[in-house]
């Protein structure tokens, strides 16, 4: 019994298919610069499949139509390739929060094509990449983008290909595993680039977001806190030696760097609420509960200084 035509076709397309994604990874990991981007591509499930239109990627998974692949030239396959791997490297299937899919999908695809554009890369046709959005976060070209399809809903903001490529995941639990997931990938790949020394090669975006996750923002208060603390060790140096037991004894002496003089300056203008105030106001008095300086300068003022006050050690 012989396979039905359309099956050997079918099969003769996968097996071209197949043969030309191995060419286009392999052209790819050749050329400079790109062990950030390969590192992520090959930590992606790779498959055919004829439930997407163009190619989609869940943050795990890089899902390519086998039909719209195979009408691709060899530079606009890797340009594929890399257009998926980027909303991976940019973790926009977890960022969407709130956010409208379309209009979000879209204002990631303006800001990774831009980028690959810049980079010397080859897209399909109909990919977006409004030089209006550039060098713009992709929250930013989202507000953009939506208030624009807003505006004019019978005018098509979208191209051929990628409006509707990225999966999102659904729910908070699967939200989190996601974003877990998609963190350790993007790790993995700029440690690696980082490792072999390939400047550059980790766009501007993903330095942002890598940034934001590895080295997460303290509040103001955690800061200074930690700042002002630092001043106030006491311990024993040679700095100054002990003068009790001079000269017979050289030894060293308890001493603190805590600050003598502190002046802080507090906002009374009109844009201040009552309760921030109050909140700067208790700010202070936990300064000088726990550092307890010599003499502290509050310096009140809105367009100017308007009052200086000071307080010593001896006040509560």
């Amino acid at each position: 019994m012989t396979d039905k035509p359309v099956d050997l076709q079918a099969k003769r397309l996968a097996a071209k298919n197949k043969k030309s994604l191995q060419k286009a990874k392999l052209k790819l990991m050749g050329m400079p610069s790109t062990v950030f981007y390969t590192t992520i591509l090959f930590s992606l499930i790779q498959e055919f499949t004829d439930k997407v239109p163009t190619a989609a990627t869940n943050g795990t998974h890089l899902l390519i139509n086998p039909e719209y692949w195979s009408k691709l030239n060899p530079k606009t396959q890797i340009g594929l390739l890399l257009h998926e791997v980027m909303h991976v490297a940019l973790d926009h299937m977890s960022r969407l929060e709130n956010r409208e899919h379309k209009s979000w999908n879209i204002a990631a695809d303006h800001v990774i094509n831009l980028i690959l554009v810049k980079q010397g890369y080859s897209l399909p046709q109909g990919a977006l990449h409004d030089t209006a959005y550039k060098d713009l976060s992709t929250e930013r070209v989202y507000r953009l983008v939506y208030k624009k399809e807003k505006d004019n809903p019978s005018t098509p903001i979208a191209g051929d290909f990628g409006p509707n490529d990225i999966q999102f995941p659904k729910g908070k639990k699967d939200i989190k595993a996601t974003k877990d997931k998609v963190t350790g990938i993007v790790l993995r790949a700029a440690t690696q680039a980082n490792v072999l020394a390939s400047p550059g090669s980790i766009p501007g975006e993903v330095a942002v977001q890598l940034d934001a996750k590895i080295n997460p923002k303290l509040p103001w208060q955690t800061i200074l806190q930690n700042y002002m603390t630092e001043f106030a060790k006491d311990d024993f140096t040679f700095k100054r030696p002990n003068r009790r037991f001079a000269p017979q004894h050289y030894l060293p002496s308890l001493y603190s760097e805590s600050i003598s003089n502190m002046a802080i300056a507090v906002d009374c203008s009109g844009s201040v609420s009552d309760a921030n105030f109050s909140y700067f106001i208790r700010e202070i008095d936990q300064i000088k509960k726990t550092l307890n300086p010599k003499k502290i300068s509050i310096v009140s003022f809105d367009t100017k200084i308007s009052k200086v006050k000071e307080l010593t050690q001896e006040q509560n």
